[in-house]
């Protein structure tokens, strides 16, 4: 079919109509169903009577008939389509590592992961890490650039015009330099080169990349706060695994990385429910980001001081929870929200229950209050959790 709506994302649909055929049949006709919100329909048009065959959904089909063949037909489209995506990422790194091949010798490439960039890790820990991530991004700068190691410390503007081009951001250019100069020191010492470090932007340099990117991205990575009834309001829009995970971000504002860490095994370094003195329910959450602190001091605890805490603590217990896309909480809630919504949000709903600052404070793992009032209290909208604006610091203490 020429314009085939499946193309554009739409799918068969058999509906009941009233009435019966001339064999006495339960009457149906086809549709074409954009669902562009969960399992809305937001669209939808008919299927000319003619076109029933070519579709492959013949009209002498029963009702039932009719609705097995479409759910057959959308399952097979949605798994080519999937396909063509999975060939598409597996094309573009295989073209990427065929660019690469002209200024990075697959041989140094190969050594320099496995002996320096892999030495003290899994492969697995350095995914969880990003770190291969990051690698792969440093490839890929390295071949537009294209300048020996030796020259780097001389033509940083190079690194730094195309970090302006590609508006990067400067907290993600802190993670790649670290990588590049590992190259460039592994390169010197096999190869007996010199090379000086790519300095890190500064001054003029750092205003221009920062003003780039937040020219495109004007508020950065940071997120709108998510409140209960935004997210009762998605329920069905979302996963129940994913409803799950921002329920818990929102009830104990904890960071993605320590919502993900309850789905490993109780331990002192991941997570543990006990009680207190009180009998009231407490989570003991390991903070890995505190890296210096002693260990015996990075795990906080969070008191469980309403229904909606202890059913969380249900939720751990049964491993049912996965964290959402990024790009699925923007579809669906606003385009400026990411993992962080749920944490964002915790500050204000827990002083609308009533709750003094410090003490939620420590429930965010903070060690200042300045951080927990310039970043985690939304002093705009702290009416939309039930509770009162507040003018200064010391009134939300």
């Amino acid at each position: 079919m020429q314009d085939d709506p499946r193309s554009k994302g739409a799918k068969l649909y058999a509906r009941k109509q009233k009435g019966l055929d001339k064999q006495g049949r339960q009457k149906w006709a086809l549709l074409w169903c954009w669902y562009e919100t969960g399992n809305h329909v937001q669209q939808q048009k008919r299927v000319p009577i003619t076109q029933y065959d070519t579709v492959g959904v013949p009209r002498s089909l029963t009702l039932e008939e009719a609705r097995e063949r479409t759910e057959s037909i959308n399952a097979q489209v949605e798994l080519t389509s999937r396909e063509r995506k999975r060939l598409g990422v597996i094309a573009r790194l295989e073209g990427e590592t065929l660019v690469q091949s002209a200024y990075l010798s697959p041989g140094d490439v190969h050594e320099f992961e496995q002996r320096i960039l892999l030495e003290r890790m899994s492969a697995e820990e350095a995914k969880g890490k990003k770190l291969l991530s990051h690698w792969r991004a440093c490839k890929r700068v390295m071949t537009i650039v294209q300048l020996d190691i030796s020259e780097w410390h001389e033509k940083p503007f190079k690194f730094y015009d195309h970090w302006k081009r590609e508006k990067v951001s400067l907290s993600y250019i802190k993670k790649l330099i670290p990588l590049l100069n590992r190259w460039g020191f592994y390169q010197a010492k096999k190869y007996k080169k010199a090379f000086m470090s790519l300095p890190f932007p500064a001054g003029l340099e750092s205003e221009k990349i920062s003003d780039s990117y937040y020219t495109e991205y004007e508020r950065g990575n940071e997120s709108d706060p998510m409140t209960p009834a935004q997210l009762e309001a998605n329920r069905n829009n979302l996963k129940p695994a994913q409803w799950n995970w921002l329920y818990l971000a929102i009830w104990f504002g904890l960071r993605p990385k320590e919502l993900d860490s309850l789905k490993r095994q109780p331990s002192k370094t991941t997570w543990s429910i006990g009680k207190n003195k009180h009998d009231v329910s407490l989570l003991y959450v390991y903070q890995s980001k505190l890296v210096r602190i002693p260990r015996e001091k990075r795990t906080k605890h969070i008191p469980c001081l309403c229904p909606e805490q202890l059913e969380c603590l249900k939720i751990i217990e049964s491993g049912n929870f996965s964290r959402p896309l990024v790009k699925t909480l923007k579809k669906f809630f606003t385009e400026y929200t990411n993992c962080y919504a749920g944490r964002k949000g915790f500050t204000n709903l827990m002083l609308s229950k009533g709750h003094q600052f410090n003490e939620v404070s420590k429930w965010l793992g903070h060690r200042s209050l300045d951080r927990s009032y310039n970043v985690y209290l939304d002093h705009q909208n702290v009416d939309e959790y039930g509770g009162s604006k507040k003018s200064d610091k010391n009134e939300a203490a």
